[in-house]
């Protein structure tokens, strides 16, 4: 279903208003174009093109089909996604020259069902939700459960080692690993250091067995005799 609107190419101080409804695409608008009290006559080869500017600035341009002295312009997304009252122009252009115009405004109503709605009753939908919202919520715990084990494990959260004042620096494997491995190096370099010990243990003729360790090896072995 098409609307008709005369205009005035030679314009006056009646302006044509048309009501749209957001989002509204496909529906014809047809502008029945006068010169005055005659019919406007499109010169061969000319353009006739609907213009405007929405509310937020943007703007739209539909080229109009012509029929003698009606141009029919269809509306677009662009032209009906914004809603408010918008002020356009049929503009009729031979090359580069605008040779007629004249302004019309379009008051488009806002949509009361919004693209992205979601339809259902809230029976439907506020379950779902909920469940949603329960499964990010166990996610979550189950991420930081996995990060804590991390720490204790290895002292370090997603690859990240743990600082000191964290409660797990010195609680975790990795710590006392890290402690264990210093105690048996600590431990080797001792043994490193020649120390003579003495055997405990006498011969039949009083004397006293010496052993000279290194590296927990003995190196070298003397009697000293009473």
């Amino acid at each position: 279903m098409a609307q008709v609107k005369n205009i005035n190419m030679t314009p006056d101080t009646i302006l044509p208003y048309l009501k749209l409804s957001q989002y509204d695409v496909g529906r014809e608008i047809s502008f029945v174009m006068k010169d005055g009290s005659e019919e406007y006559t499109v010169p061969s080869g000319a353009t006739v093109k609907l213009e405007g500017t929405k509310p937020s600035g943007l703007g739209f341009t539909i080229t109009c089909a012509v029929n003698g002295s009606t141009a029919t312009a269809v509306t677009t997304a662009g032209m009906t996604d914004e809603w408010g009252t918008v002020v356009a122009e049929l503009v009729v252009r031979q090359g580069d020259d605008r040779i007629g115009s004249s302004n019309v405004r379009f008051d488009i109503e806002k949509s009361p069902h919004p693209e992205g709605t979601t339809d259902g009753s809230a029976e439907q939908i506020i379950p779902a939700l909920t469940l949603i919202l329960q499964q990010i919520e166990t996610d979550m715990e189950k991420a930081e459960v996995l990060q804590e084990s991390e720490a204790w494990a290895v002292g370090e959260r997603d690859g990240v080692p743990v600082p000191e004042e964290d409660d797990t620096y010195h609680n975790n494997s990795k710590y006392y690993k890290e402690q264990a491995e210093e105690s048996a190096t600590t431990a080797r370099e001792a043994a490193d250091e020649a120390v003579v010990i003495a055997t405990s243990s006498f011969s039949s003729v009083g004397s006293v067995n010496f052993s000279v360790l290194s590296n927990g090896q003995v190196r070298e072995t003397w009697t000293l005799d009473e």
